[in-house]
């Protein structure tokens, strides 16, 4: 079944049969080796070549982390964990000007143009920015003048506190690098449910990360 999703061109539905098996073959299975396999050539096959993904003009992955001169808290511009190997920094995101106002957004965590970045051993692995839920289409075609077509449209499913599940509408993008066999990902929900827990629906969120990289939530708590 799965395999017949990526042969309808449907990622998300092969990637969510993915994950069954992954409950049902807990140490791996030969039905799981392969599909994960399938997903990866499919992504592979159609993802664009070696294009450095950016949130807002500049900010990309792999990029050195700032230098800090003391341990404040986020509010404050940066924490830094496991000895320094780990840092999450807050760090104003430059929008082209007809997106500015869409990104200028107010939540607990912090106001303005800004973004969450993760840095591991000095670089920049994970970007997490939000703008206003109702912006979701805005955003969604300014990337895909930049980039095309993306390579992935799905719906997911966010539970909320005492209400109705609600749909999730994700687009995303992949720049796939063969020197290194490493993906960049750019990944934009209507709905925040990238902190875990309860999503927050007054904001969506633009996700640009790496291979294997982690994500800023859960390590860093809100």
């Amino acid at each position: 079944m799965g395999e017949l999703y990526l042969d309808m061109g449907q990622v998300g539905g092969a990637e969510k049969r993915l994950a069954v098996l992954r409950k049902i073959c807990r140490t791996g299975c030969e039905e799981y080796e392969e599909l994960k396999l399938e997903i990866e050539k499919y992504w592979k096959a159609n993802s664009l070549t070696a294009i450095n993904l950016v949130i807002g003009k500049t900010m990309a992955l792999g990029k050195a982390r700032p230098v800090v001169s003391q341990k404040v808290g986020l509010r404050g511009g940066f924490v830094i964990k496991n000895g320094g190997d780990l840092a999450f920094h807050l760090e104003k995101v430059y929008w082209p000007k007809k997106l500015r106002a869409l990104f200028d957004v107010s939540t607990h965590l912090y106001k303005g143009r800004k973004a969450i970045v993760r840095y591991d051993s000095g670089n920049a692995t994970y970007v997490h920015s939000n703008f206003t839920t109702g912006s979701y289409d805005q955003v969604v075609d300014f990337y895909k003048k930049q980039l095309g077509p993306p390579i992935s449209t799905s719906t997911r499913e966010v539970v909320r506190f005492a209400q109705p599940q609600l749909e999730n509408p994700t687009t995303v993008w992949k720049s796939y690098f063969a020197d290194s066999n490493t993906f960049a990902t750019l990944e934009i929900r209507k709905y925040d449910d990238a902190r875990g827990n309860f999503p927050d629906t007054r904001t969506g969120v633009v996700l640009l990360y790496s291979s294997n990289a982690s994500p800023v939530f859960p390590e860093l708590s809100s």
